[in-house]
């Protein structure tokens, strides 16, 4: 969830595909969606050019010709080799779901990407199983995950969540810990103050939680 670091390290870094994607993806979350239409060119990458649908859809313009368009991207690569167009057109395809809870779309979007190895697209299945209010098989997500990497971030950050998800005592002080760690390793972030209050929520630490989110109140939106 630190934002505006990533985007910092990005600007730092050489050119490539995959700094392209992580950039963009950060300044989506930054909500600079008009930026990241206006900087990806037609020379980039299929899997980075798939970002302007989400950005497309993210900003409200014409939602339905983004997921149109993410769906015909999505059909024209169905080996499943990029990693980053998948990634990017299920997200698409998972926001839209998650505005109908639509069984046909969820399916759509778990379709082209709930086999795949590569991290951040196991996050993604795992976050739809969670919309889709599947606890169960975002846990067994988490498990393949730990299988390919038990100690990466993604694959702790999941993990924490569905403990959240899973909602028992033990889970949210596992939790709070797994946020906690991640705080430590890489400073805080609103996304990682939330998640800490939402844990002393749950577990009634009250004075806690409002530390947490007077924390997040007093940090500028892009962070």
């Amino acid at each position: 969830g630190s934002y505006a670091h990533a985007v910092a390290a990005a600007d730092a870094a050489q050119p490539s595909p995959t700094r392209d994607f992580f950039l963009y993806r950060a300044m989506l979350e930054q909500k600079d969606y008009a930026v990241v239409l206006a900087q990806i060119r037609d020379d980039h990458t299929p899997g980075v050019k798939a970002l302007k649908h989400l950005a497309n859809y993210l900003l409200g313009n014409d939602t339905d010709k983004a997921i149109a368009a993410a769906k015909q991207d999505l059909a024209d690569h169905q080996n499943g080799d990029d990693w980053m167009l998948l990634l990017a057109c299920a997200n698409v395809l998972w926001q839209h779901a998650a505005s109908t809870m639509a069984q046909e779309d969820f399916d759509a979007a778990l379709a082209p990407i709930y086999q795949s190895t590569q991290l951040d697209v196991m996050a993604l299945v795992a976050s739809i199983y969670l919309t889709m209010n599947r606890p169960e098989l975002a846990r067994k997500q988490v498990d393949a995950m730990q299988n390919v990497d038990d100690d990466a971030t993604l694959t702790r950050l999941t993990h924490a969540w569905v403990l959240i998800y899973e909602g028992k005592e033990d889970a949210y002080k596992d939790a709070l810990c797994e946020f906690q760690e991640l705080a430590e390793k890489y400073s805080t972030s609103t996304t990682l103050l939330n998640a800490m209050a939402v844990c002393n929520l749950h577990m009634a630490r009250y004075a806690e939680a409002e530390s947490h989110l007077m924390d997040v109140l007093s940090r500028d939106r892009a962070d």
